[in-house]
């Protein structure tokens, strides 16, 4: 599936399914996060321009935001920094809107595989909790 940098189309929900919101969306958190780790090791303590997370085909949206609002999506594994406006609501709901982004949370079997696609270790942590 290419990616391609035209945002000016509104996505269609026949668009998606929850395969590919997952995938794409766990892929972004993934660069976001080694985002995160370059500036850590730049000493960069503020904010941090991140990719919005939305399954959207053609987005590549820069978004803006503070270490401790990064931090805060991070510490649920279900939840994802998107553009204002770019949730899909069949796969997800609106957790918060901020003044530049939105902060979605994925649910039905999008959470459970946004839990095993967590890198921070949340998907292992949650799958030890519910046992074999």
């Amino acid at each position: 599936m290419p990616l391609t940098l035209n945002t000016s189309r509104p996505a269609s929900q026949e668009e998606f399914s929850a395969d590919i919101v997952v995938r794409r969306q766990a892929l972004f958190r993934a660069v976001n996060e080694q985002i995160r780790a370059i500036a850590d090791g730049l000493g960069e303590q503020g904010r941090l321009d991140v990719i919005c997370e939305c399954a959207r085909e053609d987005c590549w949206s820069r978004i803006v935001l503070t270490v401790d609002d990064f931090e805060a999506v991070r510490r649920f594994p279900t939840r994802f920094v998107v553009e204002r406006g770019h949730a899909i609501e069949q796969w997800e709901r609106l957790v918060e809107s901020k003044e530049s982004f939105d902060i979605v949370e994925k649910i039905g079997s999008g959470a459970a595989e946004a839990i095993r696609s967590d890198r921070k270790g949340g998907g292992r942590k949650h799958a030890e909790l519910q046992g074999p």
